[in-house]
């Protein structure tokens, strides 16, 4: 079972801002038609993933296109991929204001 997020949310200030792992999660784009419209910004990693191709469309990120990090990398970015193969779908990639480098 896959969940829609509503738009707008702000994910801020974390160690993780958004952790997808599983199939089906919907940050905007996806088969749930969430509008994303999220900021996911100044985490120590904004999105950590287990699960391949999650959809991530029309979001607020530090960089745009947003960093991703596969596993075994060190340090901030805005896309950690631990064990994912398929980066998220990022269409539409914002640069959220403020920014964290």
């Amino acid at each position: 079972m896959g969940h829609g997020w509503p738009a707008a949310n702000v994910f801020t200030q974390n160690l993780y801002g958004f952790e997808g792992d599983y199939v089906g999660a919907d940050l905007g784009g996806g088969a749930f038609a969430s509008a994303g419209l999220n900021t996911l910004s100044c985490n120590f990693q904004n999105m950590w993933l287990t699960a391949s191709g999650q959809p991530a469309s029309n979001n607020y990120w530090d960089h745009v296109p947003p960093t991703i990090i596969t596993d075994g990398g060190q340090g901030r970015g805005d896309i950690y991929m631990r064990f994912a193969v398929t980066p998220p779908v990022t269409t539409g990639a914002m640069l959220a204001s403020p920014n964290c480098p």
